[in-house]
């Protein structure tokens, strides 16, 4: 999930060191006054945040309208609370899922699709933003398979990662990537640009978070569209979810491309049904021990876990992560704390007692999501399609289209980019054939895999089937 901003507080500091040639992270500290005599408490990271015992996600591939309209209210019905399994008093916290977006279709202003201010509100309500690709290209199957180069990768994943950063991240992109098509040749491109977790159908789950052997660039997840689920999973509302219940450490991520908005059809029914009985088992309404997360939360937390470092004392305890990880709340598993040791209210921690035992979830330790692909690229027009010029060179990194229908059988497209006299296309000869369309960003680029090409001026020929420009500049 990405955030606006971290937390800071007096009492509860994350700072950023960014000095040379030392170890960069990101720290936060509690503290509080010891008792005469007092002993450091015992500290443990616990497995799960809210010191829960296993986690469910649920991913809404290809962004559609009903991510918003439908799924994001039926999983508001049901929630789960922020105190460990067994401590009352805890406050209620919603089911919340995660948006795959493909984004050449998002913000179209096709009726069919989420726009980015939809995505923004679905970010606000806590839910994940996941990346799905830029093109939801490729794939191993099919005669012939559609096999990409590894500039495709890495022209369609610096993209991606560039307006997310850009559309709902502040400048920080998703963690969590679903393999368009199953097409895992994705994999060993993903952690150049900051995705560290990726899943896909067909492979084991649910999954140990913590097992060594499991790769957290490929999991598992449950195919819930209606038509598979009826067929192969026989309408079964809680087709492949452990019959004996999670085990303790797991996630269980399901998928589905929507959720009919027929509440009286029976895929909805199925739907409330599943959930339901995940929340009235596990959630606020049974055993509340599961933590209801968009996948990249839960696998941030995990490799946060894994390396961050606890500093404690009879007065206070620190926490510290590597900065080259994405940010965190972790939860704290304290015993020997004082009774009257409280967090400030402002601080975004919380924290709740059992005896001598004490939960205490951090606010965010250093910065959420992953950084903006290098080179620093940055909007520098949104508009109407119309030549534009510049009193200073820029460097032109790319030109977005939004395509609304089909072009004439005749038509090709010009992009050129002009600078003390000499003009260069921006698109390559193949590009200029443009394919019936209804509701897609186009996307033509230099970076990453080419520098950026200086302009003064820029020319696109026009269409009316072409609605809007964004001109994307290589940051100085």
């Amino acid at each position: 999930m990405l955030f606006r901003s971290i937390i800071t507080t007096a009492s509860a500091v994350a700072a950023l060191l960014s000095m040379p040639d030392r170890v960069v992270s990101a720290e936060w500290t509690w503290k509080w006054t010891p008792a005469t005599n007092a002993v450091a408490p015992q500290v443990e990271v616990a497995p799960f945040q809210y010191g829960k015992r296993w986690a469910y996600a649920l991913e809404i591939d290809d962004g559609p309208k009903g991510t918003a309209t439908v799924v994001q209210p039926l999983l508001a019905e049901f929630s789960y609370t922020d105190a460990p399994p067994g401590v009352s008093g805890g406050k209620s916290r919603p089911f919340v899922g995660g948006a795959a977006l493909i984004v050449s279709s998002t913000g179209t202003g096709n009726s069919t699709g989420l726009t980015w201010d939809e995505v923004r509100t679905l970010r606000d309500q806590g839910w994940g933003i996941i990346s799905h690709s830029y093109f939801h290209a490729g794939r191993s199957w099919g005669t012939p398979p559609e096999i990409l180069t590894p500039e495709q990768f890495r022209n369609d994943l610096f993209w991606s990662q560039t307006v997310f950063a850009t559309e709902v991240g502040d400048g920080r992109a998703p963690t969590h990537f679903v393999y368009p098509n199953g097409y895992t040749d994705y994999r060993s491109h993903l952690n150049e640009f900051g995705l560290r977790s990726g899943s896909r159908v067909g492979t084991k789950f649910p999954q140990d978070v913590y097992d060594a052997k499991l790769d957290p660039l490929d999991l598992g997840r449950t195919y819930l569209d209606t038509k598979p689920w009826e067929s192969n999973g026989k309408g079964e509302p809680m087709h492949q979810f452990p019959k004996d219940g999670p085990k303790d450490g797991s996630a269980h991520i399901d998928f589905t491309h929507g959720i009919d908005a027929d509440k009286e059809s029976d895929a909805y029914k199925r739907w409330h049904t599943r959930l339901s009985t995940i929340a009235n088992t596990y959630g606020s309404g049974g055993k509340d021990d599961v933590w209801v997360a968009p996948t990249g939360d839960i696998f941030d937390y995990v490799a946060a876990r894994k390396a961050a470092k606890v500093d404690v004392d009879a007065g206070s305890v620190t926490v510290t992560l590597p900065d080259d990880l994405p940010g965190s709340r972790l939860t704290l598993r304290m015993t020997g704390v004082p009774a009257g040791a409280t967090v400030p209210a402002d601080s975004g921690a919380v924290l709740y007692r059992d005896g001598d035992t004490a939960w205490l979830t951090t606010p965010m330790i250093g910065l959420p999501g992953a950084p903006q692909p290098s080179p620093n690229v940055k909007r520098i027009y949104t508009g109407e399609i119309k030549d534009l010029t510049w009193d200073k060179p820029v460097s032109i990194a790319a030109v977005r289209l939004m395509q609304t229908g089909p072009v004439m059988e005749n038509f090709e497209l010009q992009i050129d980019a002009a600078h003390e006299g000499k003009s260069v296309s921006i698109i390559e000869d193949d590009q200029r054939k443009l394919s019936r369309a209804w509701g897609r960003w186009l996307l033509f680029s230099t970076v990453p895999n080419r520098d950026g090409v200086p302009a003064t001026s820029l020319h696109v020929s026009p269409n009316k089937a072409l609605k809007t420009m964004e001109v994307w500049a290589v940051e100085e």
